[in-house]
């Protein structure tokens, strides 16, 4: 029958699809090793998607860096908003049905889906809330970190807060205040949250620059002080898939602080969310 289905040509298709974006993918990243102006494009919106994966996120950029506010076909239509005539969906990835490998793990296959951000809708964008003032910000980073937090004269020259693992403790340079001391205790706690898994602080030194940019970009913090062209030529220096585990660290451990941070400026959301978990 004409109109029979060909399981085989829809499989090929998909495949073909799946190769189309990750080649999307990976060029992106490498781009990231070369121009700093296309790393800042990346840090900015992963900031906005601060859940979202680095994937999705450099995918995004590539794409629609200006993009604000997401959400598939279906989505936009419950919320009665329509998608503008002519408008591209925005191609990501979605974890799909689940299979055993050889060795008898469980792996996930990997499916292309669409979105479209609310400039392609005729939906009116969410206001964006007011940032609160850095003292406060700073509080939030300080009130549930890990690790203690004590003036001390151990800070190296030229920066305002370290991480040091022997001690267990971030240490900040006395009179330290205002966006400086957010950028630096982001970096550090940063830090701290990437060496959990046994790792140093040096080996962690770019994806804890990228986070606390993130962490910065996402609450206001003036970033134009970052030298991304330092990081873009550190990044350079690895192929695309080194450079998306680099970039895949960074946003964890921005999203690993941001939800600490998220403790002390949202506790009603987190109380809400645990209530409707229960």
């Amino acid at each position: 029958m004409e109109n029979e289905f060909n399981k085989a040509a829809w499989a090929q298709q998909k495949q073909a699809e799946r190769d189309s974006v990750f080649a999307t993918l990976d060029s992106a990243a490498s781009r990231m090793g070369s121009d700093p102006n296309a790393l800042r494009q990346y840090l900015d919106v992963q900031s906005r998607f601060m859940k979202m994966s680095a994937n999705n996120a450099i995918l995004i950029t590539a794409q629609r860096p200006e993009a604000t506010q997401l959400a598939s076909f279906d989505t936009w239509k419950e919320q009665g908003a329509k998608i503008t005539a002519g408008e591209k969906g925005i191609a990501i990835f979605e974890q799909g049905a689940a299979y055993t490998r050889e060795d008898g793990s469980e792996g996930h296959y990997t499916n292309v889906t669409k979105v479209f951000d609310v400039s392609q809708t005729d939906a009116k964008p969410v206001p964006e809330e007011p940032h609160p003032d850095v003292q406060t910000l700073i509080k939030s980073l300080t009130a549930n970190s890990p690790v203690r937090i004590e003036v001390s004269d151990k800070v190296p020259e030229g920066r305002t807060a370290v991480y040091q693992p022997e001690a267990k403790a971030i240490f900040v340079k006395e009179g330290a205040s205002g966006p400086t001391l957010f950028a630096e205790l982001s970096r550090a706690l940063a830090t701290q949250s990437l060496c959990r898994n046994g790792s140093t602080p040096k080996e962690n030194g770019l994806a804890a620059f990228a986070a606390a940019y993130m962490l910065c970009k996402k609450n206001g913090i003036d970033t134009h002080g970052f030298a991304l062209d330092k990081l873009s030529g550190a990044l350079g220096s690895m192929d695309a898939k080194g450079i998306r585990a680099e970039l895949t660290k960074a946003r964890n451990a921005a999203e690993s602080v941001n939800y600490q941070m998220d403790k002390t400026l949202h506790p009603q959301q987190r109380s809400e969310k645990a209530a409707g978990a229960r």
